[in-house]
């Protein structure tokens, strides 16, 4: 379970940031997604140490 989080978070952060579909969410919606995956990118990182 913990290997799938961890690639999870990895794909996330390969292909989010360059998605063409970025292009039409609109900004507000945009901003919060991109806090999130800011957010919780470091914390499901941590599942590697355990």
């Amino acid at each position: 379970m913990l290997k799938a989080v961890i690639e999870t978070v990895e794909r996330v952060n390969a292909y989010w940031w360059s998605l063409q579909e970025r292009e039409v969410v609109p900004e507000n919606v945009l901003r919060r997604i991109d806090a999130h995956v800011k957010l919780m990118t470091p914390i499901l990182r941590t599942c590697a140490d355990r």
